[in-house]
């Protein structure tokens, strides 16, 4: 089924000037409506003269199926994966994943909730000359299908995606290539992002005054059983390589 867009933006603007604003005390319905109309915007609409039975000047180009090969997996130790389901050859695609655009902002999100772990898995459109006032509330979140969010960050990576904003995909390609059940990771946007939107520790401690923890860091105060606690988890991981 193809979706159609016609005056969304103005739409919204029309909803949020009613007179009934008790959900929104506080809140200028006209910036709200300029704040959220990037969830509305599409990169193109095209003709519908294909579809005679759909009575609207333009629709969104749909893409109706989507290829992955690709699966997410359940590691022995808690943490997740993404790997290969076939020999895929350099430059090959890995995955197809349709997303959708949420009205909330990054930094509207993060002030709102202060959530440590959303922060590491987030994904956001790249901001443009039609974000509103992007430095202040930040970029629009989206919502990835299939195995976007669990794709793991490396800094030696084996693959790499584009964002598709016509038809709303991020597809995933292969860097190099990638044997069967190989382990797929991508890159970080920077050295010092902790999630696939781009916020660094420092960026997220600025906008929801939490101080989060940096990997590796010291404890004040120190530690006193460290060394015993580390041993520990290697031992864990090296049964955990031996189960698998």
């Amino acid at each position: 089924m193809t979706d159609t867009v016609e005056n969304t933006v103005e739409k919204s603007e029309e909803i949020t000037d009613a007179k009934d604003t008790s959900t929104q005390e506080g809140v200028d319905p006209r910036e709200w409506a300029r704040k959220t109309s990037g969830a509305y915007r599409y990169g193109t609409m095209v003709d519908n003269t294909h579809l005679p039975n759909v009575n609207r000047p333009k629709v969104v180009p749909v893409k109706e199926l989507f290829e992955c090969n690709s699966e997410y997996i359940n590691n022995i130790d808690g943490s997740f994966d993404v790997r290969a389901t076939k020999d895929i050859e350099g430059g090959g695609l890995i995955e197809e994943c349709h997303y959708w655009v949420l009205e909330s902002r990054l930094n509207d999100f993060l002030k709102g909730t202060k959530d440590k772990v959303a922060t590491r898995l987030l994904w956001t459109l790249p901001c443009d000359d039609n974000t509103h006032k992007c430095e202040e509330f930040g970029p629009h979140m989206i919502i990835p299908r299939g195995n976007a969010m669990s794709y793991r960050m490396s800094e030696s990576s084996n693959a790499y995606f584009e964002m598709d904003t016509v038809t709303r995909t991020i597809r995933f390609f292969a860097l190099r290539p990638i044997s069967e059940n190989e382990v797929i990771t991508i890159a970080p946007p920077s050295l010092e992002a902790i999630g696939p939107s781009g916020i660094t520790i420092e960026e997220f401690q600025n906008i929801t005054g939490i101080v989060m923890a940096v990997p590796g860091a010291a404890k004040p105060g120190g530690c006193t059983n460290c060394s015993q606690k580390a041993a520990e988890r290697k031992k864990f991981r090296d049964r955990s390589k031996e189960t698998q």
